[in-house]
């Protein structure tokens, strides 16, 4: 599947998400990461999707990703599975605060817990029209 018959990715930065982006990249680029929790390892048991700093260079060079844009002058890149889901649903990258304290965070239409079903487990794979060529 070529580029051009990707579902486009519903993902929105808000001015203050990107501003303060910009201050935190020092060069790297944001990804959102995606992992199905397995205890035992026999089957998915729900999913973890988080914001992470990563290297351009590590970024680009990982099969898994998808690039998404940028926040602020940021590159931004999803795994395949979040980019899966943010082209059925509105995913955003937000400002959250508590007292003095700021960070980016992720919201979403959807309780993360249903991510897990476009994961690579049963209810998912990698066949999706996000996903990356392998």
């Amino acid at each position: 599947m070529d580029a051009a018959e990707r579902r486009p990715i519903r993902l929105e930065v808000t001015p203050e998400a990107a501003a303060r982006a910009a201050v935190e990249a020092r060069g790297r680029a944001l990804i959102l990461q995606y992992r199905e929790l397995q205890p035992g390892g026999c089957c998915a048991a729900g999913a973890m999707v988080r914001l992470v700093w990563r290297s351009l260079a590590d970024a680009s060079a990982d099969p898994d990703l998808v690039p998404a844009g940028d926040a602020g002058g940021v590159p931004l890149f999803c795994h395949h599975v979040v980019a899966r889901f943010a082209a059925e649903h509105p995913v955003r990258i937000g400002l959250r605060r508590f007292g003095p304290w700021r960070w980016l965070a992720i919201q979403a239409d959807r309780d993360p817990a249903m991510w897990s079903f476009f994961g690579d487990g049963p209810f998912g794979g990698r066949d999706s029209s996000c996903a990356p060529e392998r």
